[in-house]
């Protein structure tokens, strides 16, 4: 079954991908995590305020009804939707909403639920600098009262038109850092944010037991290590990185 959804994925991706705006990031060949952290500097430096937006509860409160009629809109397959219909509904936490984290189509369904909220702050509000992954929201602005109404007008057509509900925004300048997918950028610099930097000290920490104990050996251990040093040396962590590797018990 996960092989025949990741072929009907890879024939509608094209389809999913040409309604997404420039500015949406999660699940689309060529951008991902780092080029939305990249675009974010980039406004950083040409904005002097910013509105950090993410849904409360995101994959647990998406409407099905809501995305099976935006899911008809694009596709006209009766077989196709059938099966969209039939996975959407298969799982529910609460009755009618919900989707399961980590699904090939979840992430592509999650993705689309907020494209139709992407069109209208491009198309309708006129948004001068907006950007997205997934749920997480980055609005840019020069000026403090206008960019809050573009946030309040955001906040209601979200509830409104995907029954969903944002948290409280953080709107700050940008020279005092946006917080956004577990980095802090402003426009010098990325950095990590200190829930990232104690996450990223309990991973290697729990890791580094596993070596001990022999629960893996050394070369999984360097893969596995790797892995979690790619997400800090993406941000300016040089300091932090060399403070670790002289902790005991950290590292081998």
């Amino acid at each position: 079954m996960r092989v025949a959804l990741h072929a009907v994925m890879r024939i509608c991706h094209p389809v999913f991908d040409n309604y997404q705006i420039a500015q949406s990031y999660a699940s689309r060949k060529g951008l991902g995590q780092y080029k939305a952290l990249e675009k974010a500097m980039v406004y950083c430096r040409h904005f002097k305020w910013f509105a950090k937006l993410d849904v409360v509860k995101f994959f647990d409160s998406i409407d099905h009804q809501i995305l099976i009629m935006q899911l008809k809109m694009l596709f006209k397959d009766a077989r196709l939707l059938d099966m969209f219909d039939k996975l959407i509904n298969a799982y529910h936490t609460v009755e009618g909403k919900d989707l399961p984290i980590g699904n090939l189509t979840s992430q592509y369904f999650a993705n689309h639920y907020l494209s139709l909220a992407d069109h209208y702050v491009k198309n309708k509000m006129r948004c001068k600098a907006y950007l997205r992954y997934m749920d997480d929201m980055l609005l840019f602005g020069d000026n403090k009262d206008i960019l809050m109404q573009q946030v309040n007008e955001f906040s209601e057509y979200i509830s409104e038109t995907l029954n969903l509900a944002l948290h409280e925004p953080v709107v700050n300048k940008t020279y005092a850092g946006a917080p956004f997918l577990g980095y802090v950028i402003n426009n010098k610099s990325l950095r990590l944010s200190q829930r990232s930097r104690k996450r990223f000290k309990r991973k290697m920490a729990v890791l580094h037991k596993l070596l001990v104990e022999n629960a893996i050996d050394e070369k999984k251990y360097a893969e596995r290590a790797l892995c979690l040093q790619a997400l800090v040396s993406k941000a300016d962590t040089l300091s932090f990185r060399f403070k670790l590797s002289r902790i005991k018990g950290l590292y081998p």
